[in-house]
């Protein structure tokens, strides 16, 4: 993942898509507090090699919902960097999921079970 294709995802999520945060978020150094504050986002997961692992959605902060797949052990040891597309607030559940589908089929994560249906 790089700032290029952050924003490739970010343009995927068009008119529902709040400000973009084209950075990583490095969780080797501890689940980051500082994590974009949005109640809706999309997050991508990243190996240490850059491999894009997983990509999910939330309706709570990305910092709830990533601490809870860090704390299991497979995730904890594979993902190192986080991306988030932060979403408006107002965007309803259904859409988020919808937007999850669809940046998960653009960048084609490794160790998704399944993706909802964009």
């Amino acid at each position: 993942m790089n700032p290029n294709l952050y924003m490739a995802a970010w343009g995927a999520t068009g008119r529902h898509a709040a400000a973009p945060v084209a950075r990583a978020f490095h969780l080797s150094r501890g689940l980051q507090t500082i994590l974009p504050p949005a109640r809706n986002a999309i997050y991508v997961a990243c190996t240490r090699d850059g491999v894009i692992d997983y990509v999910g959605s939330t309706r709570r902060t990305a910092h709830t919902r990533a601490g809870e797949h860090v704390r299991k052990p497979a995730r904890g040891k594979t993902w190192d960097t986080l991306w988030v597309i932060p979403l408006r607030e107002s965007t309803p559940e259904g859409i988020v999921r919808q937007l999850e589908g669809r940046v998960g089929r653009l960048l084609r994560p490794v160790n998704n079970r399944r993706l909802p249906r964009s």
